[in-house]
């Protein structure tokens, strides 16, 4: 999960008279915006935990509209330049091999395969000394990998031709995660852990002092609102006070999706992999590749 940046909410768009004398009003601890699979595993934990939860899917209903068709897939590479981020990496790795164990529907899940870095021998480059840096974290957080020479790398998987001079640092940890049944499972995970789900979208919302004030409504009925005009009320309306709000939106709709709460976080992106990619290299070659 990203951090947040120490920066107040402003503000959003006043709860119309009409709309707050129609809308049904419900009570919430805390509401999670966004359709990502961090929204759907944190309304999981908070219902587990006992917090009422309710995860509202979009920010905004133009918002929903730019959203892929099909739910990228996200690489578990494990090694990385700080041995925080391989720590991270690794138990990421772990919690998706348990979901996949134990969760109605997860089969297949997660396709294992290793990883395989390459770069020119350390201390010759920016590159050769991200490579290093990646081994000494990785050693440092227990991961085991090895280095192979170019001659190793292109015994063991013979479509790769590391040039002359290469170091590649390998481990058999990680895979990849089937993002649309990921969402799937997630989403079920919450609901049955008593979160509400709601396919809404966000008409507004406003600081009531001491709480929250969501207003949402069914897609439709919320992009019919937006184009009349956000001061009419819509069929199916809902007013959420919550407590707390935890944005969590869709890489591709994050940063339009923080600002409407006047929010930016930088660089905070999931490293995807597109399905196309996984195993390109055969049953016996790593699927993720980092040169």
């Amino acid at each position: 999960m990203q951090g947040m940046p120490a920066t107040t909410p402003q503000p959003g768009p006043p709860l119309p008279a009409a709309a707050a004398a129609t809308s049904s009003r419900r009570a919430a601890d805390v509401a999670v915006v966004g359709i990502s699979l961090q929204a759907y595993a944190t309304a999981y934990l908070l219902a587990k935990r006992g917090k009422r939860t309710v995860l509202v899917e979009h920010a905004a209903p133009q918002l929903a509209g730019v959203l892929p068709p099909a739910r990228p897939d996200v690489a578990l590479h494990l090694p990385a330049a700080s041995p925080h981020a391989v720590s991270a990496a690794t138990e990421a790795f772990a919690l998706w091999r348990g979901i996949e164990a134990s969760a109605e529907g997860a089969r297949g899940l997660l396709h294992l395969c290793g990883s395989i870095d390459i770069a020119p021998v350390r201390g010759s480059s920016a590159a050769s000394d991200a490579l290093g840096a990646m081994q000494d974290a990785s050693r440092a957080a227990g991961l085991q990998f090895g280095m192979l020479s170019p001659d190793e790398v292109s015994a063991a998987f013979p479509r790769l031709r590391p040039p002359k001079g290469s170091a590649a640092l390998y481990t058999n940890a990680g895979g990849v995660v089937n993002g649309q049944l990921a969402a799937a499972v997630l989403r079920a995970m919450a609901q049955r852990a008593g979160a509400v789900l709601a396919p809404a979208c966000l008409l507004g919302w406003r600081d009531a002092g001491g709480h929250l004030a969501l207003r949402t409504a069914p897609l439709d009925a919320a992009a019919a609102a937006g184009a009349a005009g956000a001061g009419l009320g819509s069929e199916g309306e809902v007013v959420y006070e919550c407590e707390q709000l935890v944005l969590l939106p869709e890489s591709a709709v994050q940063q339009q999706s923080l600002a409407l709460f006047g929010l930016s976080v930088q660089q905070a992106q999931l490293w995807r992999l597109p399905a196309s990619q996984v195993g390109k290299c055969g049953m016996n070659c790593p699927s993720l590749i980092v040169s």
